[in-house]
Formats: structure tokens, C-alpha cells, sequence
């Protein structure tokens, strides 16, 4: 009957309740409910800083897998079904990572190719979806981080995940530089 909890730490906001305060009691009172951690975590502006993935697949159960995973480590996908919308947003907006499925949709591995070409996706993280025709050696070579045999395990996905997070966090700490100009008094 109750949401999953999730501390609130996971959010980036340890040990703060909804108007700011801080927390001082050393019970669990910092867990809180899925759903109004997430209510929370949009009024302290956690949604500027979620995680951002892309799936490029056209694979329904690798989708459900893939979304069931990324949802569980508060990761926002995207889901596009051809190379060409791929490339558009590959040029337009910056992910954090790239799940590209090599062997189900026609030209994928030149996104793979041109993820690292771009200025914009050049260090994200790249996973490569592979069932065959594509073989692990050439995902590698083709630019990809990790690679996942189809059909996507949900275990072997999570750890992958996990693995994946801590680099996708060091990347953004580097790229998320904001100026600061400060005048003496």
C-alpha cells in the first residue's frame, strides 16, 4: 500500500525537510516515500540536476528493462526509435548517458561513432545493446563504455548502473561550472 522509500540523501538534499531545515534527530526520519521525494526534490531544484539518459531502441522488453533500472536510480530516460531523431538530439541537448542499441535499429552504431565526435555528448557514458550482429569488440571500438547482451537482464542492468553512476557524477561536477563573480567591499 505504501511507495518504496528512498533516502533523501539519494536526491542531493540529505537531511532536509520541506522548508529547508535541517533534520536533527538521528531516527530514520529522513526517509521518505518515492513520490514526495520527488515533489520535494523540484522545490529545492534536484530536477535541473537529475540525471539524463537517451535509449535508442525499438526493443519493447529491452525499453521496460532499461526504464525500470533507470527509474530505480532516479536517472531520466528517453526513449527515440530512429537514427535520425538520435542524431538531432545528440546535436541539440547534453545527456549524462547514451543507451544505444546496435543491432535493432538501422545506422546505430554511427551514433555510437558520432556521440564521440560531438562536442555537446563527447564524455558521456555509452552503453552499447548488442544480440549478435554486432560483436563486443567492435561496440568498444565503435566508442561505447559498457555493453549489455540482449535480452537486457534486469540484475546485470542494475549493477551496470550502478557502476556507471559515480562517473556520470564526476563528468558533471566537471561540466557544471557556473561563474561566480564576487566585489569587495
Amino acid at each position: 500500500p505504501f511507495p518504496p522509500f528512498i533516502p533523501c540523501c539519494a536526491l542531493g538534499w540529505p537531511n532536509r525537510v520541506r522548508d529547508g531545515t535541517s533534520v536533527v534527530t538521528k531516527e530514520p526520519a529522513h526517509w521518505l516515500p518515492r513520490s514526495l521525494a520527488r515533489v520535494q526534490a523540484s522545490s529545492y531544484g534536484a530536477d535541473i540536476m537529475a540525471l539524463q539518459a537517451l535509449l535508442l531502441s525499438r526493443d519493447q522488453q529491452a525499453q521496460d528493462t532499461l526504464h525500470q533500472v533507470l527509474d530505480r536510480a532516479s536517472i531520466d530516460l528517453r526513449f527515440c526509435h530512429s537514427t535520425a531523431e538520435a542524431f538531432s538530439i545528440l546535436n541539440r541537448d547534453k545527456y549524462d548517458a547514451f543507451l544505444v542499441d546496435c543491432d535493432d535499429c538501422d545506422g546505430a552504431p554511427t551514433v555510437l561513432e558520432q556521440l564521440r565526435k560531438s562536442s555537446l555528448n563527447r564524455s558521456a557514458v555509452a552503453f552499447a545493446l548488442v544480440n549478435g550482429k554486432t560483436s563486443v569488440e567492435e561496440a568498444f571500438r565503435l566508442g561505447a563504455n559498457f555493453v549489455l547482451d540482449k535480452p537486457i537482464s534486469f540484475d546485470r542492468a542494475t549493477r551496470s548502473v550502478r557502476a556507471v553512476q559515480g562517473l556520470v557524477m564526476q563528468e558533471r561536477r566537471r561540466f557544471h561550472r557556473h561563474l561566480l563573480r564576487a566585489t569587495g567591499v
